[in-house]
């Protein structure tokens, strides 16, 4: 059960465990994107989804009856990460050669050939996704899984994950225990965390200045009580703006999730579709 007090906040963040959905970078975060232009015909493989600028490089196992399939699935999510200037190339590769599956898991499982899949291009974040049978989609080490019906909406939401957005909507209790505990170093995009939602006013100011969207931080954080202590959470005049927000994620812990948008997002609901410009400039900032 979640508890007030003037504790010291512990503002964690958390890699996302093996059975869940998490990100790993397979590049530096720092690496810089080259300006000239990066065709598809420098990758191998079968080139479904491009774009002459790919600052997203999508390597797609998949078996070659679901290319058709993937390519107006993949079409969809470009269009939607396009508009905050995170074009992709999208590219093919037969399952067969590359992936042995596990049919009977619950969850999409797969062990890769890595040996047959080229080299990242330098300075492109490569995201690799693996489609397979009918299990539940999820991304370990960086790595997407899905089932091969999986929808655009489905995509979007496991890549990003693979882009360093957490889950919004509760965690089941032993997974929210590990995420939600601080026992990792990295942080979401889109999440802090706190041991409390009552802080004094120093407190208050560590926290703001570790918030993942500082930069882009438009409403109060917290509201002062008449004791002198704050409570968390943008009032609600400002739910419009950028602010600190609740999030389910940690419902089942006595830890606090915190998110910068009040409305409910893909990341809480991947059915709703469109990406919000602030996760769009998050993820861009973390590429560059």
């Amino acid at each position: 059960m979640k508890t007030s007090g003037p504790l010291e906040a512990a503002i964690t963040a958390a890699l996302f465990a093996a059975a869940v959905s998490f990100a790993v970078w397979q590049f530096s975060p720092s690496a810089k994107f080259e300006d000239e232009s990066i065709p598809t015909a420098v990758m191998d493989g079968s080139a479904l989804v491009s774009d002459t600028s790919c600052r997203l490089q999508l390597q797609l196992i998949a078996p070659l009856h679901r290319r058709e399939h993937f390519i107006e699935r993949l079409s969809y999510v470009q269009e939607q990460f396009a508009h905050g200037g995170l074009s992709i190339c999208a590219t093919h590769f037969p399952a067969d050669d590359i992936a042995q599956c596990n049919g009977s898991s619950r969850r999409v499982e797969c062990d890769l050939d890595w040996s047959a899949l080229p080299e990242p291009v330098e300075g492109m974040h490569t995201v690799t996704l693996v489609a397979s049978g009918r299990g539940v989609a999820n991304t370990r080490n960086g790595i997407v899984f899905v089932p091969e019906q999986a929808s655009g909406l489905l995509l979007q939401h496991e890549i990003g994950h693979a882009l360093g957005l957490a889950d919004e909507y509760p965690m089941r209790a032993r997974l929210a225990e590990a995420f939600c505990s601080g026992s990792f170093s990295f942080q979401p995009l889109n999440l802090v965390l706190t041991s409390s939602d009552v802080m004094t006013y120093e407190e208050k100011q560590m926290l703001r200045n570790r918030i993942p969207w500082i930069a882009h931080l438009e409403a109060p954080i917290a509201t002062e009580r008449d004791d002198g202590l704050w409570t968390l959470g943008t009032p609600e005049a400002y739910e419009e703006q950028i602010g600190l927000f609740p999030a389910a994620t940690c419902d089942a812990t006595a830890t606090f999730a915190w998110k910068p948008l009040a409305e409910v997002t893909f990341m809480e609901h991947h059915e709703l579709g469109s990406v919000p410009d602030l996760y769009l400039k998050l993820i861009d900032e973390r590429l560059e």
